[in-house]
């Protein structure tokens, strides 16, 4: 309920400032790490007494109650400011109209995975890991409708080709061509940033030593930090970087046929898979489609939704939610690890050791917080939890998911195309894995997938 919802008049004084407007928007009152229950944008200003009675004022282009802002006078800043109190309603409304615009001008989209985009990259304003998230999909899926809307954003960047130099040039500096712009993609960038690559499928289809040096680099600025040497005269740019970059990237499902080559890149991106659209009822909706108004409003609808994002909130994981990613991503490294085959016998070389789940559980979590931040909730709740289980459960290669998915419910249809071999192979894998026991009319999920299921709440 707001001011004039209550009788009361626009302008009012409270003994408890911070506690009327957590009952006016209906929040509570600390947050569970004890703070304010709503982002300030003077972040300086935690101590409720420093604070003088708020001041409503209505946004005079809505007459919505969700347009209200709480404006405060702080009593020792020095430049005079006015800090804003941040209300939940602008944001959800904001993903409410990204919603509404893909539904009018897209066939059946994917809700699901357009919010695990604009999640991660909301997650890059969030301290700790980065998120890297990669849209796997059929050619015409409006993957990349998706991806180019982001084109404006603050410190992204776009690119189409990748060489072993784009991310650290090796240029030699010649006299006289000095220049004040650094040859490598990543000084120019900075010690922050996004790269949006729209056809990550290129990379798998190089020459491996070309592919192996580009996957090599991009582990290490995961990671934080690159550095290069080279036998020759002195470079022009700089040799090394440190900072932190978010990768957006979408692909075929060609990702999955190089699957062991992708493994190389030791697991840092997380999967979305986007259903083939409908057949003919797509391809009509196609022929009507104003394709350049299409863009534009999804384009101002995603900047809108990302500008709305609060400054400066991390927002806060429950020990219940967190317990359920650290049994999804156990379930996950395990269910992906990549099984080496002999060529033609197919015989499966070696059993091997699943990754640990700490990169993949911090990757959820961060983009959990990035769900909540779309929202401005303060909070990971169950939705941002779902769309973590969906990424999870999208990173276990298809053929092994549906035979999970069929021992864990009897839902025939799960493997009911699958062929005989391929069944057989993913069942064996499994079995190696520690996931599934037995084989053929035998086969049933082992006790650690069980027990793992029930805790991360699957299927």
């Amino acid at each position: 309920m707001n001011p004039s919802q209550s009788g009361e008049s626009e302008s009012y004084s409270a003994r408890s400032p911070i506690r009327n407007v957590a009952r006016t928007f209906g929040c509570p009152v600390k947050n569970s790490n004890g703070g304010l229950p709503l982002e300030l944008s003077n972040q300086r200003a935690h101590d409720e007494s420093c604070w003088q009675a708020p001041r409503y004022s209505r946004d005079a282009a809505s007459k919505s109650p969700c347009n209200y802002y709480v404006r405060y006078r702080h009593k020792v800043s020095r430049l005079g400011q006015f800090p804003i109190l941040h209300t939940r309603c602008g944001t959800v409304n904001a993903w409410k109209k990204v919603e509404g615009v893909l539904l009018s001008h897209y066939h059946s989209p994917d809700l699901e995975a357009a919010r695990v985009l604009y999640s991660a990259f909301a997650a890059h304003r969030l301290s700790g890991a980065a998120v890297w998230p990669m849209i796997v999909a059929p050619p015409g899926s409006m993957k990349t409708d998706m991806l180019n809307v982001l084109e404006g954003q603050r410190d992204t960047h776009f690119i189409d080709q990748i060489t072993p130099n784009t991310f650290i040039s090796g240029q030699i500096e010649r006299p006289g061509s000095a220049s004040k712009v650094p040859p490598g993609l990543l000084h120019r960038i900075g010690n922050t940033g996004v790269i949006v690559f729209s056809d990550f499928s290129t990379v798998l289809a190089m020459p491996p030593e070309k592919r192996a040096l580009i996957l090599a680099d991009m582990r290490r600025i995961y990671d934080g930090g690159l550095r290069k040497e080279y036998g020759s005269a002195p470079t022009r740019g700089p040799r090394e970087w440190k900072g932190r970059i978010t990768f957006v990237v979408a692909a075929t499902d060609a990702v999955d046929r190089a699957y062991s080559i992708f493994q190389t890149l030791g697991e840092r991106f997380i999967m979305v898979r986007c259903p083939r659209a409908d057949g003919t009822a797509a391809a009509l909706a196609a022929m009507r489609q104003n394709r350049a108004n299409a863009i534009n409003e999804l384009k101002t609808a995603v900047q809108e939704l990302l500008a709305a994002v609060p400054p400066r909130l991390e927002p806060a994981l429950s020990n219940t939610i967190a317990k359920r990613i650290a049994a999804l991503a156990e379930f996950v490294v395990c269910g992906r690890t990549h099984i080496e085959r002999d060529g033609r016998e197919k015989e499966i070389r070696y059993e091997p050791q699943p990754e640990s789940p700490t990169r993949l559980s911090q990757q959820l979590s961060q983009l959990a917080k990035g769900s909540a931040l779309l929202d401005g909730r303060a909070g990971v709740n169950a939705q941002d939890y779902r769309l973590a289980q969906r990424v999870g459960l999208d990173c276990i290669p298809a053929t092994r998911r549906k035979l999970l998915e069929y021992l864990s419910t009897g839902d025939e249809s799960k493997v009911a195309k699958m062929p005989a071999s391929t069944r057989c192979y993913a069942e064996e894998e499994l079995q190696s894995l520690g996931l599934v026991s037995g084989r053929g009319s035998s086969a049933g999920l082992s006790t650690v997938a069980l027990s793992l299921i029930s805790d991360a709440e699957l299927f």
